[in-house]
């Protein structure tokens, strides 16, 4: 289980029960169901209609939160075409929205339709993924609390790739549009570096990396200029806990990961969080607003998080894991009256029967 920031925000404990309702609990619920003409994977033209999972580049922004558990799904039509230098994914979609028990369903007219491309050969070693998703929505609150329909398109560029013992991902995109009589107008980028080494024959990686994504200076100017995270696989992202959103952020993560064995992992990292506005919210993981200072005055360090975790493959089928993350709270969620600490340990048994 995944707890969402009541750990941080809300001084909630992490063994008492959680709420009976998504993403904590779907009793049952039709999951998956597709069609497919042609091999997605394989044919140079192919069509997939149906419930599916999207997971597109890195999911900063479209995929499947498979740590939840209830994970997210889509009602979507796509098309693939490959070629040996291109993929190319255009497709309508939208996120079913999961409820505690029977089939669940797309909310009417929230829509994400898009284009994701891969270019393989266009620079060695390397894939740059140009894309644009076209957000629809009804139902959003204005900056004067009025519901209005969201209108948002995102267009972005991912670059990573693998040059010797060096590896690399890089994203930047911006957003444009509007809610109602409200301009949208905001951006983010992203960006990792690691560097693999051997000794003793064990495979070591140490990475840095940085997030951005902007926030809302003023509430009450009409332009709308928070980073909206979409609809992201967000583990792992921002700190093992998944507490944390792309949106209104500046984040700094640095770890180590060791192959002890080819089948044994062991991995640790720090992370530190910061508003990139002072007067906009702190939001959790799926979006929500969790804290707000409108007068800038609480500060902007949000908190810092430790992780510590380790994996081992007992064989091609079953996989046992577990770690622990530890989070600090800073000057803004000390001084919006929200808890010093929170601990989330896990302990993980993953089973392929296939």
């Amino acid at each position: 289980m995944v707890p969402d920031l009541r750990g941080v925000a809300g001084r909630r404990r992490l063994l008492e029960d959680p709420p009976l309702a998504p993403p904590y609990q779907s009793t049952w619920d039709l999951r998956r169901a597709y069609v497919d003409l042609g091999d997605i994977e394989e044919s140079r033209v192919a069509f997939r209609v149906g419930r599916q999972d999207l997971n597109f580049g890195y999911a900063r922004l479209l995929g499947t939160s498979y740590w939840r558990n209830a994970s997210r799904g889509y009602d979507a039509a796509m098309a693939v075409l490959n070629w040996d230098w291109l993929r190319l994914n255009i497709f309508a979609a939208s996120q079913v929205v999961a409820t505690p028990s029977g089939l669940c369903h797309h909310q009417q007219g929230n829509d994400i339709h898009g284009v994701y491309s891969s270019f393989k050969k266009l620079i060695p070693h390397s894939t740059v993924e140009p894309y644009f998703l076209w957000h629809l929505a009804p139902g959003i609150k204005t900056e004067e609390g009025n519901l209005a329909k969201l209108d948002e398109k995102t267009l972005g560029l991912r670059w990573a790739g693998t040059v010797s013992r060096f590896d690399f991902d890089a994203e930047t995109a911006g957003q444009a549009g509007n809610i109602g009589s409200d301009n949208i107008r905001a951006w983010a980028w992203s960006a990792i570096a690691g560097y693999s080494l051997n000794p003793l024959n064990r495979t070591v990686r140490i990475f840095a990396k940085y997030d951005f994504a902007s926030g809302d200076r003023n509430p009450n100017d009409g332009v709308h200029g928070t980073f909206d995270q979409l609809y992201p696989n967000i583990h792992d992202h921002h700190g093992l806990a998944d507490q944390i959103a792309w949106q209104n952020l500046k984040s700094v993560r640095s770890g180590v990961k060791v192959s002890v064995r080819r089948n044994w992992m062991l991995a640790g990292a720090f992370n530190g969080w910061w508003l990139a506005s002072a007067n906009d919210s702190f939001y959790n993981s799926s979006g929500g607003i969790v804290a707000r200072d409108t007068t800038g005055l609480s500060g902007t360090h949000i908190g810092n998080e430790y992780d510590a975790q380790t994996s081992y493959r007992v064989d091609r089928n079953l996989e046992l894991g577990g770690g622990v993350a530890y989070i600090r709270s800073g000057k803004f969620l000390l001084r919006t009256g929200h808890a010093p600490s929170y601990t989330y340990p896990y302990v993980m048994i993953n089973y392929n029967f296939f």
